[in-house]
């Protein structure tokens, strides 16, 4: 995982920017390629989760925030959600829902945490 993430977020760095901060495209970059391994990484999920925002860990750490979500995707009661609410989708609103675990936790999380 490291070596992937590493080489697409050194490829989406510009070397122009005086401050370049790819993570959030070069993590999702990472999730569409290997969307079974790779979990979606942007700004909301990691400051719902508090993986970001901090003075210390401004733009978060991939290796801790994999450890985060991995322990998440292994919680039995987690993954039951997972599949009711892609099932739910299917059946409810007759639309494809996408059955990948890691993504539907994204979409789950995001949609959570960004209600008012």
């Amino acid at each position: 995982m490291e070596t992937l993430a590493g080489a697409i977020h050194g490829g989406c760095c510009d070397p122009w920017v005086a401050k370049p901060n790819p993570w959030v495209t070069s993590a999702k970059l990472c999730a569409r390629k290997r969307p079974r391994l790779f979990p979606v990484r942007d700004r909301v999920v990691c400051e719902g989760l508090g993986l970001y925002g901090t003075p210390i860990r401004r733009y978060g750490t991939r290796r801790v925030d994999w450890q985060v979500i991995a322990f998440l995707m292994r919680d039995e009661a987690i993954g039951r959600r997972l599949v009711k609410l892609t099932e739910q989708v299917r059946t409810s609103h007759g639309v494809r829902c996408d059955d990948v675990p890691l993504r539907v936790l994204d979409v789950a999380l995001w949609t959570w945490l960004r209600r008012d």
